[in-house]
């Protein structure tokens, strides 16, 4: 192009003048006729400098990619990055931002090239919403056809576009700060340094190559159109083979016919034109494989390996511009590019080495190999792009590395973005030692972790900085903060707060946490989780904990309070439970009533214990304490919270803290109040929960139907199924001791209810009174042979010698409280009867002779029975049972049998067990009686024939006084009329009843069996006549002849008997002959005599009755001895066991004459008269003392009055 046309400029004063009027006309010129010229005119004249802005920047840039390659804009962009990267940096030329400028604009060009390849699916889809978009990008980000890598817009801190047009949106952002960079480049040549280098190197240097390899390296850009940038003149290839046998000059212009007059000029201007010369031309043309030979020709390897490397990437460049792209061939190209970049580096030096660094990045960059990449820009000492580009890829640590080594050598905004970053990952990943280290001081890593909400590694990161006394502060403030969040049977509503969260992470990330912090922070998180069953484990562990310590007010203690607050609906038994699943939620609930209690009695507000459990806090005062009483916050998620509501009349209360909860202040004398109420109704809350969900479950009481017959009729019976034939004594003992210890906990939970209000004292003795008759049922049972409270062995039951006080005190209690005149009339018989029974079984007191003077004695019209030869006085018959369980009067089984007697042809109400195990227990004592007086000292028990069990109990009773006036006949007939009343029972309109439910056929068959067999075995025992003896047999069976019903299966052989004989087998073949009710027939051993063989009844032969018989007859196991620790069932004061000597003294004391004596012999033993002898109402007594009388005279008046 010939744009001087008569201007011959020769100098720098000539070119500036020429440029100056002409440049609009010449700027493509300038850059092509000679290197660096165009740069010496910008950095002489400022004006030249705008021209050029004008004439590239603002609206002569381009607007598309496609304008941009073919712009000169893209044109004087290379020659200017190019220039700029062969200025020597020792001199300081450019300043640093210029320099940066440099290394960034690579990848915007690289990217803009890239653009073209992007394709979408189609074009005529609805453009996606953002949600859509965002969701395609994380989950599809390969939707587009294109194969341009997603990692070359991140790198640049860009979104990658999902529709044409977000890709117009992404061109116009790269052209915008491409035409910014352009402009940086303008202005870099205003530097006064680079204009004097600068016409140094036009018009004070000559023009020759340096030897040490001075070969300009550009970093020329990848978006340039590369078809137009390494055309080839047409038979080219074939001058390459001729290159060796033609002089240079000759070659060059073969190769480059199109080149100018001032090039060839140039070249013939060389003082020597040469291989070198001639490589180094054609490099600058771009002619890389030429020039690898004629610097093969200079022996110049480096040169070489420099001219290989461009020819690499541009052949990579051709491959990446055809239109069908192999974008695996692609990015080997541009590997092998970058490779052989890497090589020219290890033996070049100083700005060629870095510039050969920067295009094996470039070349990297275009292989998406980006991991290498960043790390040849660190080779480069572009450390910027290379942290960058290691953050875009995910690897913060080596980017992190990047700014730590180089941090002075990096734009601020960049290592600033960066350790921000790494920051925020750190502590997102829990890496707390590596996001330390990003921190100069303590307070401002703490500071950020509170700005940034990472205060959950707050202990973590004190522990790592060895900062131990805040560490344990924060720990201590952190289990505090949970402690108020999750108090003793606290709401769930507070799960939602979340400084819960924050605290257990805390905490969870701690490594100095002591024993019980973690296992208070394991609790904690299953709170969090509200995870019952975990709360469960951890409670029962605490308890072990406690145990082994021995530490009940240890915070152990508290903590297993607080998993059992929020887990005790578990220990609710289930209606269809095992006994064996009962017992064991039971065992647990009664430890967490226990606790309670214990807790409850001994709280002091000012324990820290205390106040952590109930959630309540010191209230801290600025007055000073001899001044001001205590006073302390009462939280919103106390128990404690709505009581002090009520007392201090606050309807509304602020926001006490930054953990969301609402206090109030309270003194201490209201919190203790507070305290107290709000347990105590926890403890009766569980107890109720407890009590309601037992006593709607059958599983503690066997199944009456499987004892007899060994199967069930009910498909949801729910009751434990023991079969009573050939029931081996250890399966008996195991299931009656499983019942029998069910029940005792279930007394012994049921005893934590604590009464503050006369509505508590009724619900209490509900409860007592429901347990009460529960354990009786167990203890003496519709169906002896399944066991009964001689059946009660200590080692089985551990709570046994706990539970004696309790059930003692339950008895007492009733007792002494009982009133005929009020509560259901039909109940207070059969509750007098039971409690008098069960105290009488369990621990034989004192205070049963009391009860003559308490309320249960007071008259009422049904109870009332005349005195002996008194038709105006009357008493109640309550006082002849007392006197019955009392055993000490000589008349006390007469008047038991003159009030059994009132009962039934009254008829009171009574209930029928109850009532039935009376008669056995007065018919028990008639037979002993006979057979103390017949027998005397040696035949007590010889020839005995009895239930196992009644045999047990007539050893272990202590004797009754010698009784009088007995009339077996009346007591007889009080037998027959209960047969009478089972057979023809109504519900509704009988008398007769059961504690639970109704009276039963199957029950009342069995209840028929019981007296059928208590009638036989009197008779039996007693030695009454065979005539006699039919006569009970036709009676028995007009009892059972009339009308009503009864069961046929378990009472035929009763009906059918024709005989004595036949009345005595049906006992023998009785269901009720089994287990602990199976008939015994004791025979004491004598020289030269045998016991008679009986069917269905099992002898035992013995010489002494203690401790031979009692170990023989004995229910329990020989071993299973109470534990020497414990208290036993029967207190050893009140246990007795016949000895020979004793039975002597009894003899001695009613007759000298037993040996041989008969029924004549004794009148006042056994009489047959139908009425009633005169006997006396009281035991006899002392003479009383002058002082007793004169008391007597003023207790009398009192007692008449109040009675």
């Amino acid at each position: 192009m010939d744009f001087l046309k008569d201007a011959n400029p020769s100098n720098a004063d000539e070119w500036i003048s020429f440029a100056q009027t002409q440049f609009s006309d010449v700027t493509r010129g300038l850059a092509e006729i000679q290197p660096g010229l165009l740069e010496f005119l910008m950095s002489a004249d400022e004006g030249i400098r705008n021209s050029v802005r004008s004439s590239l920047c603002g609206a002569a840039f381009p607007t598309t990619h496609a304008s941009w390659v073919n712009s000169i804009s893209c044109s004087i962009f290379q020659r200017f990055l190019a220039y700029l990267n062969r200025l020597p940096s020792n001199l300081y030329l450019v300043d640093r931002s210029i320099d940066e400028a440099c290394r960034k604009v690579m990848p915007y060009m690289v990217l803009l090239s890239a653009l073209g390849r992007v394709q979408f699916p189609s074009t005529d889809l609805e453009e996606p919403t953002n949600q859509k978009r965002e969701a395609r990008i994380t989950t599809c980000p390969y939707q587009n056809t294109s194969a341009v890598n997603p990692q070359l817009f991140s790198v640049l801190g860009l979104q990658y576009p999902t529709s044409p047009k977000e890709l117009q949106e992404v061109e116009t952002l790269l052209l915008q700060r491409l035409e910014m960079f352009l402009g940086l480049l303008i202005d870099a040549f205003g530097n006064p340094k680079l204009g004097v280098h600068s016409k140094t190197l036009i018009f004070d240097t000559p023009q020759e190559i340096n030897q040490q390899s001075n070969l300009p390296i550009t970093a020329d850009s990848s978006n340039e159109k590369l078809k137009n940038q390494i055309v080839e003149g047409p038979g080219i290839l074939d001058h390459v083979a001729q290159i060796g046998s033609k002089p240079a000059f000759t070659v060059i212009s073969s190769l480059d016919p199109t080149s100018t007059v001032g090039e060839r000029n140039l070249l013939s201007r060389s003082p020597e034109t040469d291989w070198e010369t001639t490589g180094r031309n054609l490099f600058d043309k771009r002619h890389y494989s030429q020039a690898m030979i004629c610097f093969e020709k200079a022996n110049l390897p480096m040169e070489r390996g420099i001219a290989a490397a461009y020819e690499s990437r541009k052949q990579a460049k051709l491959l990446q511009a055809a239109q069908t792209i192999d974008q695996t061939a692609c990015s080997a190209a541009f590997t092998k590019a970058a490779t052989d970049f890497l090589g020219c580096a290890k033996l070049t030096k100083g700005e060629q080495q870095v510039a050969c660094y920067l295009h094996a990045a470039e070349c990297y960059l275009q292989a998406e190999d980006w991991i290498t990449a960043a790390q040849a820009y660190r080779a480069a000492n572009d450390f910027d792009m290379a942290a960058r580009i290691f953050l875009g890829e995910g690897s913060i640590d080596k980017a992190v590395e990047v700014v730590k080594e180089h941090r002075d050598d990096m734009l601020e905004n960049i290592t600033e973005e960066i350790i921000g970053i790494a920051r925020l990952e750190y502590f997102r990943t829990n890496q707390l030692e590596r996001a330390s280290e990003l921190f100069d001081e303590v307070d401002e890593q703490l500071e950020y972790m509170e700005n940034y909400g990472f205060a959950v590694a707050l202990i973590p990161v004190l522990e790592h900085r060895k900062c131990h006394d805040r560490a344990r502060k924060t720990i201590e403030q952190a289990l505090r903060g949970l402690w108020k969040l999750f108090p003793f049977n606290s709401r769930g509503t507070e799960r939602q707060i979340p400084a819960i969260d924050l605290f257990i992470n805390q905490l969870s990330n701690s490594k100095t946490l002591k024993c019980e912090e973690s296992r208070e922070l394991e609790v904690f998180q299953a709170l969090c989780t509200n995870d019952a069953e975990k709360l469960l484990a951890l409670a029962q562990s605490s308890e072990e904990a406690i145990s082994d310590s021995g530490q009940s007010a240890s915070s152990c203690s508290i903590l297993a309070l607080l998993c059992f607050s929020h887990s005790s609906h578990l220990l609710i038994p289930q209606r269809n439970s095992t006994i064996s699943e009962f017992i064991q939620k039971a065992k647990l609930a009664l430890s967490y009533i226990n606790h309670l209690l214990q807790f409850t009695r001994s709280l002091d507000v000012s324990s820290l214990n205390a106040q952590k459990l109930l959630g309540f806090e010191p209230l801290e005062s600025t007055e000073p304490k001899e001044n001001k009483l205590p006073e302390f916050w009462i939280h919103s998620t106390s128990l404690m919270f709505e009581g002090a509501q009520k007392i201090l009349d606050v309807s509304e209360v602020p926001t006490s803290s930054t953990l969301g909860l609402f206090s109030l202040a309270a003194s201490e004398a209201d919190t203790r109040h507070l305290a107290l109420a709000a347990m105590y109704d926890s403890i009766r809350s569980e107890v109720r929960k407890m009590h309601q969900a037992a006593s709607l479950g059958s599983y503690l009481y066997p199944c009456l139907e499987f004892a007899i017959c060994g199967r069930c009729s009910l498909s949801e019976c729910g009751r434990q199924e023991v079969f009573s034939h050939d029931l081996p004594n250890e399966q008996r003992q195991d299931f009656f001791n499983q019942r029998a210890r069910g029940l005792i906990i279930q007394i012994q939970i049921v005893h934590g209810y604590q009464v503050d209000s006369h509505h508590n004292e009724h619900e209490r003795r509900g409860f007592r009174r429901t347990w009460a008759r529960r354990l009786y049922e167990n203890l003496m049972p519709h169906f002896p042979p399944l066991g009964n409270f001689l059946c009660i062995d200590p080692k089985r039951i551990p709570e046994l010698a706990h539970s004696i006080n309790a059930i003692s005190a339950w008895c007492k209690d009733a007792l002494h409280n009982l009133d005929p005149g009020f509560g259901p009339p039909n109940r207070f018989l059969s509750d007098v009867l039971a409690y008098l029974d069960i105290s009488f079984r369990i621990n034989r007191q004192d205070y049963i002779l009391e009860l003559h003077s308490r309320k249960l004695v007071r008259p009422r019209d049904d109870l009332m029975i005349a005195k002996v030869g008194s038709v105006s006085e009357r008493y109640s018959i309550v006082h002849d049972f007392i006197n019955f369980y009392a055993r000490r009067s000589p008349d006390v089984i007469s008047r038991a049998i003159r009030a059994a007697h009132h009962i039934i042809f009254e008829p009171l109400a009574v209930e029928a067990n109850v009532l039935v195990n009376v008669l056995e227990f007065v018919g028990r004592e008639i037979i002993l009686q006979w057979r103390i007086h017949q027998s005397g000292s040696d035949g007590v028990f010889d020839k005995l024939m009895v239930p196992r069990s009644w045999a047990v109990d007539l050893i272990k009773s202590s004797p009754l006084p010698a009784q009088q006036g007995i009339h077996l006949r009346d007591f007889f007939d009080v037998l027959y009329k209960v047969l009478e009343g089972f057979r023809c029972f109504e519900p509704g309109s009988s008398p007769l009843y059961a504690f639970n439910g109704l009276l039963g056929l199957r029950v009342r068959s069995v209840l028929i069996m019981r007296i059928c067999r208590l009638i036989v075995l009197i008779a039996h025992n007693t030695s009454i006549p065979l005539p006699v003896k039919e006569e009970i047999r036709q009676a028995i069976a007009r009892s059972l002849g009339g009308p009503g019903e009864v069961l046929t299966s378990l009472c035929s052989r009763f009906l059918r008997a024709d005989s004595w004989t036949g009345l005595l087998n049906a006992v023998r073949c009785s269901p009720l002959n089994r287990g602990a009710d199976e008939l015994v027939y004791s025979f004491r051993h004598r020289e030269g005599k045998s016991p008679p063989t009986i069917t269905l009844i099992r002898t035992i032969i013995y010489n002494d009755i203690n401790p031979e018989l009692a170990t023989l007859l004995s229910l329990v196991e020989p071993d299973a001895t109470p534990d020497p620790k414990s208290e036993p069932s029967v207190h050893q004061a009140q246990e007795y066991l016949y000895t020979d000597t004793e039975i002597a003294t009894i003899e001695l004391t009613q007759t000298k004459t037993a040996s041989g004596a008969n029924v004549s012999k004794s009148p006042n033993l056994i009489r047959s008269e139908s009425n009633f002898p005169s006997a006396p109402q009281i035991e006899p007594k002392r003479s009383l003392t002058t002082s007793e009388i004169k008391s007597g005279k003023k207790i009398i008046p009192c007692y008449k009055r109040y009675r």
